[in-house]
């Protein structure tokens, strides 16, 4: 049995809270300079000396010179190595397991961060490809499956990752068969149970209520990319014609991970404390892949 618990007090605290919070943010955007985006004739807050998307993540992928792959010496190598600091270490306990600390966050517009191992990246990618879809979906599986055999083709003694669980709830048609979760759409807030109320297309075509049941499925908890930079990796790896694994195992391909509140990656190119010479492309968007030259000249002429 679900209890439901008497929220009454905690709700109208939420409340307050939340208006305060939008009243001011409207105050903010109020006084924030807008231009107005032709094409869509919408509204965006632009901030200055940014190098940014209308977005308040601003993930890119950069493309260095450091073409070189990574190995299984760089992900197994003994502490007691002279070299070991240098290695990309990554632990496997007696059972062949690897724990992904933090894939359950996913990766949104802070904090700001460069993701440059094999680790960090893979992270990156299954958020990527798994933190937007459900594990009842058809080709869960098939995509979970090429994340464990990229690994296990590096680390011949990893059998599979321990990522913390969370429970998804189970939905049924007025038949009681179980629902995937395609197939629900939403309808409103049940502000009495405090759950969202889905309904589904029965095979008469009319709309019905889904039915909440009693179970759930325990699955990975896989978090989400900030849903601005969404699609990032997806677009680059078809567009270059690029494979996941030579993203994930060649050092060349580093994520950075920014918000346009901060802005730091730009701050650290105009700083001077990044090697210029050392980075070949900037990818931002599927639309959006300027050489590195192209636009620190806009910065200049900005």
């Amino acid at each position: 049995m679900r209890k439901i618990w008497d929220t009454t007090l905690f709700n109208q605290i939420m409340e307050d809270k939340i208006q305060e919070a939008v009243e001011e943010t409207m105050e903010i955007i109020s006084e924030s300079e807008l231009y107005e985006d032709k094409p869509t004739g919408m509204k965006k807050v632009v901030r200055r000396g940014c190098f940014e998307t209308n977005s308040s993540s601003m993930h890119s992928i950069l493309i260095t010179k450091n073409d070189t792959h990574v190995t299984n010496r760089d992900l197994t190598a003994d502490y007691n190595d002279a070299d070991y600091n240098q290695q990309e270490h990554i632990y496997v306990d007696d059972s062949g397991e690897i724990w992904l600390y933090g894939v359950d966050d996913g990766f949104g517009r802070y904090p700001f961060k460069f993701l440059t191992s094999f680790e960090q990246k893979l992270m990156y990618a299954m958020c990527e490809f798994l933190g937007s879809k459900y594990e009842d979906d058809d080709d869960y599986d098939e995509i979970y499956q090429q994340f464990i055999d990229i690994t296990k083709e590096l680390i011949p003694n990893f059998e599979r990752f321990d990522i913390k669980k969370k429970d998804l709830d189970i939905y049924v048609d007025a038949d009681g068969n179980e629902l995937k979760h395609r197939q629900l759409k939403y309808d409103h807030w049940d502000h009495k149970n405090r759950r969202s109320v889905y309904t589904y297309t029965a095979p008469d075509g009319t709309e019905k209520l889904a039915t909440l049941s009693d179970e759930v499925y325990e699955v990975p908890d896989i978090g989400m990319i900030d849903h601005q930079s969404a699609g990032l990796l997806k677009n680059f790896l078809k567009e270059k014609n690029i494979s996941l694994k030579e993203f994930l195992t060649n050092k060349r391909y580093v994520v950075v991970i920014d918000g346009d509140e901060i802005c730091e990656f730009d701050n650290m190119i105009n700083n001077n404390l990044l090697n210029k010479d050392f980075i070949e492309t900037i990818y931002t968007t599927s639309d959006d892949d300027i050489k590195y030259e192209e636009w620190l000249k806009e910065q200049e002429n900005g």
